[in-house]
Parts: structure tokens; C-alpha cells; sequence
């Protein structure tokens, strides 16, 4: 084996190294939605982490539609730094797995956008749960659209979750009132005339019930 040979053999065989020592191993997130627009995440990740390594880095991907603010990385607040098409977190406090990102997006529109602040690290197995998340809605509100487009358990009026194989970089959902719990003028109306038409028919039975008594 010439020397070439063997630079590119120790090269890659650093590099194996270097990917086994750093990935992701779990990914849960918990995201609850406000009626103002507003989305509470938390994100709990599980890695694996080469101890030599001096700063943890953290990512999402930036949509003109969404804010993220009030980072937190394992209760300490972190900086944002918006460099591209990136939310970029460079951690140089020493973490260990898991680690805990909690933060607020701000969707302006119907169709929310909500980045997950994740390791940009491949994981080395990709099990059915490796992303787990959970979603909670507001009251009387149902989801009318969602990402990933798979089903999502409902777990209760309120709460659903899903999973998958791989760490979504997304979670999409288009949230609406629930037109079975919410009446509109014209129902109202059509109900206070039926009621005031039976009052009418009430009373005047009881009066001609008096004039035949």
C-alpha cells in the first residue's frame, strides 16, 4: 500500500470515528399551540458526544413566515444567529445527553411553520420512534392540515403525536376552529326565533285555557 494509500485509509478511518462519536441517537419534541398564533417547543435530544470536541452546535432551518425567540439550552438562555438560510446556536457549555432546547415560534400565517433546533448530526440507527413528537391544541380547535402527512395519533380532544424513522427539520400545522362547537350569527338567530315562537305558542295556550275555564 502506497503512501497515498494509506493517508486516505487513516483519513476516512478518522472520519468513521468521528461520525460514530457524534450522532443522534432520539429526538423528542413537544410543541403546544396558543390561540394567539404562538407555539411553545421543547425539544429533548439524545446523542452521542466525542468528548474532544468544545462546542455543541444547534440548527433549524429559517422561514420568512416564523420568529424564533427565547432560546433556552438547558436553562440558560442561548443566542440565535441568523446566518443564511439558517438558525445557527453555537454551545460551548459542557451538556450531556440528553440535551433540553426550549423556545417560541411566532407563526404570521395560517399555515405554521415550526423549525426544529436539532444536532446536525446523522444518526447511526434509524428506529421506528427516533423522532417522537407531541402536539397539543387549544381548546375547540382541530388540526385541518398537517407535516409530515402522515396520520397523527390523537391521543385525547387536545393532544396527538407521531413518529418516525428519521428527525424531521419541520413540523407543519394549519389549526381552525372546530365548525361543530362554534355557532355563527345565523344559527343563533334561527334559535332565538324558534324559542320566541314556541313562548308565543306557550302563552297562548294558557290564555285560552283561561277564557275556556
Amino acid at each position: 500500500m502506497g503512501i497515498v494509500q494509506k493517508l486516505l485509509f487513516i483519513g476516512f478511518w478518522f472520519l468513521a470515528i468521528a461520525v460514530h462519536a457524534q450522532s443522534t441517537t432520539r429526538f423528542e419534541t413537544s410543541i403546544e399551540a396558543q390561540q394567539d398564533g404562538y407555539f411553545q417547543v421543547e425539544n429533548i435530544i439524545h446523542f452521542t458526544l466525542d468528548e474532544a470536541l468544545g462546542m455543541v452546535p444547534l440548527e433549524a432551518i429559517r422561514y420568512e413566515a416564523s420568529e424564533i425567540s427565547g432560546v433556552s439550552v438547558d436553562g440558560k438562555p442561548a443566542e440565535l444567529i441568523e446566518y443564511n438560510h439558517l438558525w445557527k446556536i453555537e454551545w460551548y457549555e459542557k451538556v450531556q445527553s440528553p440535551l433540553r432546547v426550549t423556545y417560541q415560534v411566532k407563526s404570521k400565517d395560517d399555515f405554521a411553520n415550526i423549525p426544529m433546533l436539532m444536532l446536525p448530526w446523522k444518526p447511526t440507527a434509524t428506529p421506528e420512534d427516533l423522532f417522537t413528537a407531541a402536539i397539543k391544541i387549544p381548546k375547540d380547535f382541530i388540526i385541518k392540515d398537517q407535516f409530515p402527512t402522515i396520520p397523527f395519533e390523537q391521543l385525547n380532544e387536545r393532544e396527538y403525536r407521531f413518529q418516525l424513522p428519521v428527525v424531521s427539520s419541520l413540523v407543519r400545522l394549519k389549526l381552525s376552529k372546530d365548525d361543530g362547537l362554534e355557532w355563527g350569527r345565523t344559527q343563533w338567530i334561527d334559535t332565538l326565533v324558534i324559542v320566541l315562537l314556541l313562548g308565543l305558542g306557550v302563552l297562548g295556550w294558557v290564555n285560552r285555557h283561561k277564557i275556556n275555564s
